[in-house]
């Protein structure tokens, strides 16, 4: 599905149900300002220079409202940008030196920092 063909399904589900489609970055962790609250941070996160795919399988990264990247450290010591498939596969953790998730955020048209 183009991004063109999931932003048209978005708004017109949202339009239907007056509610977030319920695959949104919104409807996953409400408003923006809710986002902050919830993860106790001040300010906005972002990746700078994002990667287009996964170091591991290089799958692309899916730029889509909520979608998940991963900027962690593997078992093996390497530090690399892994779609979720190759997070969870390779048993990474998030933490202080051990990785952080990312969200793709529509609103800021950037991978916004969710968790690490």
């Amino acid at each position: 599905m183009s991004d063109d063909n999931w932003d048209l399904r978005r708004k017109l589900w949202e339009e239907a149900h007056g509610t977030p489609h319920p695959f949104s970055l919104g409807a996953v962790l409400g408003t923006f300002e809710g986002f902050k609250e919830r993860y106790n941070v001040s300010e906005v996160k972002t990746y700078i220079n994002p990667p287009d795919e996964c170091d591991a399988c290089q799958a692309s990264f899916i730029r889509r409202e909520g979608e998940p990247m991963f900027d962690a450290r593997t078992t093996t010591g390497q530090w690399g940008n892994l779609c979720r498939v190759c997070f969870d596969s390779m048993h990474c953790s998030l933490g202080t030196g051990r990785g952080q998730e990312y969200a793709f955020s529509v609103e800021h048209n950037a991978w916004v920092k969710v968790a690490g």
